[in-house]
């Protein structure tokens, strides 16, 4: 089946030779033919590899691939430099010996294939994995030292020392791959030295602010990504908490600090002002660190403060290695001495950490509930100790707010930003909006999960899984926005499959209003009393029952009845709330987990069960899904909801058969085998889709 969009690629390094290359022969901008097997990603332990993944527009991984052809592309800068970084990687491996060489490639080119997991276990639970990607603290490093160079070169004329390091900084960061953490280093890098040169005092705030704003302007989706997140809250927490710390530390020891040699003083100041920088960048961090991966590195501070002893000379002395194996390699061998020296020590020192008892904290299981929690109680703290510094501020910005601004060009700035906050308010008021209703089914494995988008934004999610994380992460990549506030949320009943994902979102405020089936017994009315106290407008879904979902979408309740029914296989089941959904001459009938004992009574009652798109009931279950309720329905497409490791034996191969006989078999989707599907109606057609973007 043809498919589209991005892939991660595991292949054979293997490939057919390509004539006038070496090995490996691949190159940045070739065409490459490849033969493997496309699956789904999936998480690695705590860490949410998978949508880690979409943020880069990466929804399939390809596994057990070997390359059939190769088609040398056209050449050009990018692919120049991704030869360079792989040419320089092997003249490390040349010149390095294991198993330094590999941690120098990571450190210096941000290329870690090479790195054994053994070492790379021993980096992480150190706290120093950041090491072995090219960050913030690298490009800090080669500004740092080449600026240092330049000046001692150049000296201070006309800020001519300036140019160099200012192109050796986005050359090694273009070198390295860009990652987003040295894409902020280096504009912050940039701002620092255009305000030297300019004369003017560096604002690190104000520099982080920029570098946030360029990235997202030019990739809005960043915001999601993993390194772009940590990188800036390591940030915020080096500026807001780190520097101050630092100048504290530094006053409360100024007294000691007068008593000691010169030499001694200024390493005491050194090792005070690192411990300090570091202990900010955990700190902010660490909410961040311990949601993805459910551990945190109680440590990192003070290997971070030993490993920078190491660091700037193991850089350079990479650097230098592996350009000089480039060129002479008998010169490249005798550098890669002192590199290996030099990561040798890195490498020990994180063995040595990493060995420590109780040197990480597992937490698994957080929510991002949690996340904001500590960040909004870290910002209350903060506010708390300097509060000498920003009230003066605060009442400087509303006096100026009270009287307006004192000149005309302050006059003039106002009246421009507030002309286009209005215009953007009304291009957006009057732009008109899709007319396509979205319906959808989101692959939660065993469990059911279905989002619905009306074309005039209205949204509504029935049942959420058994992983709260789970859905929150498919709701905010399918609505990055609109998924944070959510009109409706739907209980079709109380199994842990279909509940316990959408009441993690309902505690977190997510939604409106609920929609929950009537209670069965004592233990059903404690779980409406939760909900009660929520403090959410929780209404009863009987027969009947009809909900206005936007201006011209309706959810009909078909299911249950009143009185409800008792005395069956599952009453729990047969008591789940169905709905029809229904926009213009389109609609979907969404079954939820009934049986056939129930869809008989339901077809009993004479009710208008036709419908364009069917949710199969139960999982594709053989107790659901009868032909009657097929025949009345009369579905053009069905859609189950199931788990490919499922331990119920779903679906059932007599209800797939049936469905196959009514629809086609292009027309049955299975989540456990296509993953999300994606339904589209203009209230006449329907379209449907492979994943949920």
């Amino acid at each position: 089946m043809p498919v589209s969009g991005e892939a991660l690629v595991w292949a054979d390094p293997e490939s057919p030779p390509v004539e006038g290359r070496t090995y490996p022969f691949l190159r940045h901008g070739d065409e490459v033919v490849i033969h493997g097997h496309i699956d789904a990603p999936g998480n690695i332990g705590p860490f949410d590899y998978r949508e880690h993944l979409a943020v880069r527009g990466i929804h399939t991984v390809v596994s057990r691939a070997e390359v059939v052809s190769t088609t040398p592309g056209p050449g050009g800068v990018v692919p120049l430099l991704h030869h360079g970084r792989l040419q320089l990687a092997g003249a490390l491996q040349r010149s390095v010996p294991e198993p330094v060489a590999p941690v120098a490639a990571a450190v210096l080119l941000g290329l870690r294939a090479g790195i054994t997991p053994e070492t790379y276990a021993r980096f992480r639970e150190a706290g120093l994995a950041h090491l072995l990607a090219v960050s913030g603290l690298h490009a800090g490093l080669v500004l740092g030292l080449s600026l240092l160079v330049s000046r001692a070169l150049l000296g201070r004329r006309f800020g001519l020392y300036f140019v160099g390091p200012l192109m050796l900084l986005w050359g090694y960061i273009l070198l390295a791959g860009a990652p987003p953490s040295a894409v902020r280093a280096g504009v912050m890098g940039s701002a620092f030295l255009l305000a030297l040169a300019t004369g003017r005092m560096p604002a690190a705030v104000n520099a982080l602010g920029l570098a946030a704003f360029l990235m997202l302007l030019l990739e809005p989706l960043s915001l999601w990504d993993r390194s772009f997140q940590l990188s800036f809250s390591s940030m915020v927490g080096v500026l807001l908490l780190g520097l101050p710390g630092s100048a504290w530390a530094l006053e409360r020891t100024s007294a000691l600090q007068a008593r000691l040699p010169e030499t001694t003083r200024q390493a005491l100041r050194a090792a005070i002002a690192s411990l300090m920088i570091s202990f900010g960048a955990f700190v902010g961090s660490t909410p961040l660190v311990a949601f993805n991966f459910g551990e945190v590195p109680l440590l990192g501070a003070p290997a971070t403060l030993l490993a920078m002893l190491a660091m700037p000379a193991f850089l350079i002395a990479a650097a230098l290695t592996a350009v000089a194996g480039l060129t002479f390699a008998p010169l490249g061998e005798a550098l890669g001495l002192v590199t290996w020296l030099t990561g040798t020590a890195l490498t020990h020192l994180a063995a040595l950490f990493a060995a420590v008892p109780g040197a990480r904290l597992s937490v698994e299981g957080l929510s991002a509930t949690w996340v904001w929690a500590a960040y909004a109680l870290l910002a209350c703290a903060g506010a708390a100790v300097s509060r000498p510094r920003w009230t003066p501020d605060v009442s400087e910005a509303l006096r100026a707010t009270w009287h307006g601004p004192a000149r005309n060009i302050e006059r003039l700035a106002v009246l421009g930003v507030a002309g286009v906050l209005m215009s953007a308010v009304w291009v957006a008021a009057l732009t008109p909006s899709s007319d396509l209703l979205h319906l959808h089914v989101l692959d939660v494995g065993q469990g059911d999960a279905l989002l619905i988008v009306t074309p005039d934004r209205a949204t509504a999610l029935v049942d959420g899984g058994a992983d709260p994380r789970l859905i929150s992460n498919l709701v905010d990549a399918a609505l990055p926005l609109e998924g944070l506030h959510m009109d409706l949320g739907v209980i079709t009943h109380r199994h842990a499959d279909h509940a316990t994902g959408l009441l993690g979102l309902a505690r977190q405020g997510r939604f409106d209003k609920l929609l929950a089936p009537p209670s069965l017994s004592a233990e059903e009315v404690s779980w409406r009393n939760e909900l009660d106290e929520l403090g959410l407008d929780v209404q009863e879904g009987i027969r009947g029952t009809t909900v206005a979902l936007g201006e011209q979408v309706t959810l009909e309740v078909m299911n249950p009845p009143l009185p409800l029914h008792t005395g069956t296989s599952s009453d729990l089941n047969n008591n789940s709330i169905v709905l029809r959904l229904e926009y213009r001459d389109a609609s979907a009938l969404l079954m939820a987990d009934l049986f056939t004992e129930a869809e008989h009574a339901l077809l009993g009652e004479g009710l208008d069960l036709s419908a364009d798109v069917l949710k199969v009931g139960h999982h594709g279950s053989a107790t659901s899904t009868s032909p009657a309720l097929l025949a009345a329905v009369d579905p053009a497409a069905a859609v189950v909801s199931v788990d490919a490791d499922n331990r119920f034996g779903h679906p059932s191969p007599d209800v797939i058969a049936r469905l196959t006989s009514a629809v086609g078999r292009d027309r049955v989707f299975v989540t456990a085998e296509d993953g999300c599907i994606s339904f589209a109606s203009d209230g006449a057609r329907w379209w449907a889709s492979k994943g949920c973007d």
